[in-house]
């Protein structure tokens, strides 16, 4: 007597477990974004650090990437796809990013570049 089991079932779950949080990811990311361009408070002069916030999901590579370009700084969004590319993309993830290096230096002063839309990213995410 031959057992035969059909797992058809179970990889159809999967693959839709992985399409929701793929979309769970993606909308905070984008939630990240939308925060990080206009919920700062710091003074705005060449628009590159409000224009480079950005966000990957990975799972072992780099499935998906968006870099806010609200006001056409290539500069910005050139350097904040290079760091997202340079970072670790074991797992899976979401990495929000700002490329630009003054970015720390803001965050340090005290205002927020992108640590409360990672903190409400976190938060989104958590409630999933």
């Amino acid at each position: 007597m031959d057992i035969v089991i059909d797992l058809s079932d179970i990889r159809e779950a999967f693959e839709q477990l992985e399409m929701e949080i793929d979309d769970a990811m993606r909308k905070a990311g984008e939630n990240g974004i939308r925060y990080a361009t206009s919920k700062t408070r710091y003074q705005n002069r060449t628009y590159r650090l409000r224009n480079s916030p950005g966000y990957a999901i990975t799972d072992g590579r780099i499935k998906e990437m968006r870099v806010a370009d609200n006001y056409g700084r290539e500069e910005a969004v050139g350097a904040t796809t290079e760091l997202l590319n340079e970072l670790d993309h074991s797992g899976r993830s979401l990495i929000l990013a700002v490329g630009m290096p003054y970015g720390s230096y803001v965050e340090a002063k005290g205002y927020d570049v992108l640590s409360g839309a990672a903190l409400n990213a976190v938060k989104e995410l958590n409630k999933k």
